[in-house]
């Protein structure tokens, strides 16, 4: 995982529990008696391993994702994408591989941006 992504999915571990208390995240139950930036200047492999673990059980949420979740009855193809272009839905301006179906599941497989 390289920096910019470890911190981004980082900030977005610490605030998954949705509230300010950090008792859902798992750095919190780590810490012990540091503060949580303590505990990550003096145990960093632990932390980038706890925030990778996380990561791997929480996955974010792709395009398809979404799509199915507006649309459960949608056509999929054989290998689970929707059936029709994630640019021709909203996903994407324009299709970045037009008549290449090779790429969709890149597209759909993508995670939705952060907000």
């Amino acid at each position: 995982m390289d920096a910019v992504k470890f911190l981004k999915e980082r900030k977005r571990m610490c605030h998954f529990s949705g509230d300010t208390s950090c008792h859902g995240c798992p750095l919190y139950k780590e810490r012990g008696i540091f503060q949580c930036l303590q505990f990550q200047d003096l145990f960093p492999e632990q932390t980038v391993n706890i925030i990778e673990k996380w990561v791997k059980e929480h996955p974010r949420e792709t395009r398809k994702d979404d799509f199915f979740e507006k649309f459960p009855h949608a056509k999929k193809l054989s290998d689970g994408i929707p059936e029709v272009c994630a640019a021709k839905v909203g996903y994407l301006r324009e299709c970045p591989h037009p008549n290449v179906e090779d790429y969709c599941k890149e597209c759909w497989n993508t995670p939705l941006e952060e907000e």
